[in-house]
């Protein structure tokens, strides 16, 4: 059997849920909260509070008319079931109609572990899954 390097280990995020925050907070328009799971090579959930969850939105990924500037990116840890939430909403003032996509990207601990396409219109957000 091939002997595995540390550090090859591929990680992943599923989608585990989401809500709708009703009514949204202040300034927004809607808040979609989405919760996550970190799962391993084999597709087992890491029980394991504290893993840093970053996100990033690549520039040349980001086209429409919603934002003005990139879409707003968050960071935070995971709990001991080794879920984490995102918020996904669009601020009062954007135009109506617009749409906007972009391709997002999640990492756990600086490693890869989704990507989706996110398109924001002025009703509402939907998040594809592209892998994960």
């Amino acid at each position: 059997m091939p002997e595995r390097r540390r550090g090859s280990r591929r990680l992943a995020a599923m989608c585990v849920g989401e809500t709708q925050g009703s009514p949204p907070p202040s300034g927004r328009l809607y808040d979609k909260e989405r919760h996550y799971r970190v799962l391993d090579q084999d597709g087992q959930p890491i029980l394991k509070n504290g893993i840093h969850i970053t996100e990033s939105y690549p520039p040349e990924s980001i086209s429409g008319t919603c934002y003005l500037g990139n879409p707003q990116t968050g960071d935070g840890y995971t709990n001991s079931t080794g879920e984490f939430q995102d918020h996904y909403f669009l601020s009062v003032g954007a135009p109506n109609p617009c749409t906007t996509t972009a391709t997002q990207h999640h990492f756990a601990d600086g490693r890869q572990v989704s990507t989706y396409t996110v398109t924001w219109t002025y009703s509402g957000v939907t998040i594809q899954e592209l892998e994960c």
